[in-house]
């Protein structure tokens, strides 16, 4: 499982990076 929480960069280097920031920017741009 993945953790909630704001990564450093827009783009991850790994895949749990790259799940984080597509969830934290993704929710980011709904709003």
């Amino acid at each position: 499982m993945v953790e909630l929480v704001a990564p450093a960069r827009a783009i991850g280097k790994n895949t749990v990076t790259a799940v984080q920031s597509g969830v934290v920017f993704g929710f980011a741009g709904l709003v």
